[in-house]
């Protein structure tokens, strides 16, 4: 079993993830693309055809609540595969990481621009720590 215990939360643990996926941000966007655009035809075949046909003849027949379970189910394995494909992005992007996170240079040196004002990226190398 893989253990995620992680010392981070609030707005550092926010700051970590954007740490981890710097230089991977079109990896995540084509990852998180098609499945927001997948869940949202989901949600609107769910919609179309449950809550359309309810709102037209105010009963549900047993068919609609068939079909409404199914579209659940979809949406249900399509939350489970996000969940799965997010873990495995996230344990790649950490594998390739090549710097210590919980040192907290690197988290320090962020914390400073943050504090600053500065929402871009800091040059870690170039932040001089008080």
């Amino acid at each position: 079993m893989i253990g995620f215990e992680e010392n981070f939360n609030g707005y550092l643990a926010i700051l970590k993830g954007c740490v981890l996926i710097r230089g991977k941000t079109s990896t995540a966007l084509s990852l998180a693309l098609p499945t927001n655009l997948v869940l949202a035809a989901i949600e609107a075949l769910f919609h179309y055809r449950v809550v359309r046909a309810y709102h037209i003849s105010s009963n549900l027949s047993s068919s609609v609540v068939f079909e409404g379970l199914f579209i659940t189910y979809l949406h249900a394995i399509l939350i489970v595969v996000d969940t799965i494909v997010s873990c495995e992005f996230y344990r790649s992007c950490k594998q390739s990481c090549n710097f210590d996170l919980e040192g907290g240079d690197i988290l320090d040196s962020y914390r400073v621009g943050i504090e600053a004002g500065d929402v871009t990226y800091v040059n870690v190398k170039s932040v001089e720590l008080p």
